[in-house]
């Protein structure tokens, strides 16, 4: 879509800039210059306008796509932050329930280890699911930032001639 859009643009602008150079020529005869100043400069300067709004709009909506994924981005640190802590937590009760068992046989019941040592694992689990939101979140902002960086940039609006 952006390549249609970036064609449909310079296919504008070179014709814009064609019938300019036909309209200022002094080898043409009045008529013709008149001629090209009432029809074809006109269209040539709407299917610059045209192309100029779709691209402006296509960049408007990749804009707020791009603002939408950077609070996702925000969301899936967030959530992997939990997911660490929550690791942290079960890691710290392993090492309790190891402390414990250590100092005094069956302080802890092998249920309680096995269910700790579980909880660990599941949040490890979490932890990459977590990442690879993370991941996906930066690969969308940067997609977009290049998606937004190939939109042709818009030349200045053509002025628009004396008679018309």
């Amino acid at each position: 879509m952006p390549e249609e859009l970036a064609g449909r643009y310079r296919a504008a602008l070179s014709r814009w800039e064609a019938v300019e150079s036909l309209a200022t020529r002094a080898s043409l005869s009045a008529r013709e210059v008149e001629l090209l100043r009432n029809g074809e400069r006109g269209a040539a300067r709407n299917a610059l306008g045209l192309a100029r709004t779709e691209i402006a709009a296509q960049k408007r909506g990749w804009e707020e796509e791009l603002e939408i994924q950077e609070i996702q981005l925000k969301r899936a640190r967030g959530t992997l932050a939990r997911a660490v802590a929550q690791r942290d937590l079960a890691g710290a009760i392993v090492s309790r329930n190891d402390r414990l068992n250590g100092r005094i046989k069956g302080a802890v019941s092998v249920e309680e280890i096995t269910k700790a040592e579980a909880e660990q694992k599941v949040a490890e689990g979490e932890i990459l699911v977590r990442q690879a939101d993370v991941e996906e979140a930066e690969t969308r902002i940067r997609q977009l930032k290049r998606r937004i960086a190939d939109l042709p940039n818009l030349s200045p609006t053509p002025p628009a001639s004396k008679q018309e």
